[in-house]
């Protein structure tokens, strides 16, 4: 997977949530979404305005939790 579609991702979400990845956590968060998305493109490919909706599907449909230490 391209570094400019990551890169897409992320300012997308970042301009929809207001929220930055970070760290270990958000890169192995980042590339789960990133998969999945570019899984569901692949399939059936979309513009960007769509795609940007679609993105807004999947970051909806995730519930993110912080990793705790055991």
């Amino acid at each position: 997977m391209s570094g400019n579609f990551y890169k897409m991702i992320s300012m997308i979400c970042l301009k929809i949530f207001r929220f930055q990845f970070s760290g270990k956590c958000g890169c192995k968060w980042m590339g789960f979404l990133g998969q999945k998305i570019f899984d569901l493109n692949r399939q059936n490919p979309v513009n960007a305005e769509e795609l940007q909706e679609r993105i807004i599907d999947v970051c909806n449909n995730i519930t993110v939790r912080p990793l705790e230490n055991t």
